[in-house]
């Protein structure tokens, strides 16, 4: 084995060790806070209730926010009974809860009738 050879073996070893020991070392340690939106979006989906696509969530320092429109009056109290589960199993530490219900004029109760002249 000449030197030159030898010097590549020992490069490449040393290559493999670092890329095997650096995930170990915790450097990619996931986001908590990623981690915790991915958990809210998914809780909210499986809720076959809601559109998940009206609303923006985030989440930071544990606490998630929840943000949009809907068109339905049970829709915040969904959501806020998602949430306060969420943070009784720990996924949250708290939440804040800002959806808004859209104000839509019943056809119903429009007035059809023709004006008097």
């Amino acid at each position: 084995m000449n030197k030159k050879s030898l010097i590549f073996s020992v490069i490449i070893c040393v290559l493999g060790l670092s890329i095997i020991s650096v995930p170990s070392a915790g450097c990619f340690k996931p986001n908590p806070d990623a981690i915790a939106k991915k958990k809210v979006e998914e809780a909210l989906r499986a809720d076959t209730r809601l559109n998940v696509e009206e609303l923006t969530i985030t989440v930071e320092k544990g606490q998630a926010k929840v943000t949009g429109e809907v068109g339905s009056q049970l829709h915040p109290q969904i959501i806020t009974e998602i949430l306060e589960r969420l943070k009784s199993e720990g996924v949250i530490q708290s939440y804040l809860n800002l959806v808004t219900v859209m104000e839509v004029e019943n056809p119903l109760m429009q007035d059809y009738t023709a004006p008097l002249f």
